[in-house]
């Protein structure tokens, strides 16, 4: 089993996403892949522009022209973990990451059968165990700055792999 963790940065909870990141633990919990996609924010950012100025200096690295290529970029490398037996995770999914996967879908309706379902939640897991999923958790040095989709992607698998072996252990 392998562990795809992934991070939306959007405009608002409910708009198109400009920056994704991920990270790609193996099944002893290591890290092996990482990877991040965006374009720059004003593409998605539409009358809400100068309200979100502070983004567009945060995030100076583009890979991808228009946010399409950035769903398609991610899409295929999904496509690529899940063939080698990844599963999908992101933490407290709803509304970002889970609208960025339904447009990744919209853009291509061919890729509603390969969609991530179930879509695994990393709050829903660690509250399963005890864990509160809305306490903010610190950073190890590795997963600084906050805002960056592939950091936050990192933290959310640490807390991932800190809940499943909380699991692992009372089985």
């Amino acid at each position: 089993m392998k562990y795809m963790v992934f991070d939306v940065e959007s405009i608002g909870p409910f708009g198109k996403g400009f920056a994704v990141g991920f990270v790609v633990l193996d099944k002893n919990f290591k890290e092996y892949a990482s990877d991040f996609y965006a374009c720059h924010p004003s593409l998605v950012a539409s009358d809400k522009e100068a309200e979100f100025e502070w983004i567009f200096k945060k995030y100076p690295k583009y890979t991808f022209a228009i946010p399409r290529d950035i769903r398609t970029a991610f899409w295929n490398a999904w496509s690529s973990f899940r063939a080698a037996g990844a599963y999908l995770f992101a933490d407290c999914s709803f509304p970002i990451e889970t609208n960025f996967l339904i447009q990744c879908i919209q853009d291509d309706i061919s890729r509603e059968m390969e969609s991530p379902h179930p879509l695994y939640d990393v709050a829903s897991i660690r509250m399963s165990v005890g864990f509160d999923p809305l306490r903010p958790e610190s950073r190890l040095p590795n997963e600084y700055p906050p805002n960056d989709p592939v950091k936050n992607a990192r933290q959310s698998a640490r807390l991932l792999v800190q809940a499943l072996e909380i699991i692992n252990k009372a089985i």
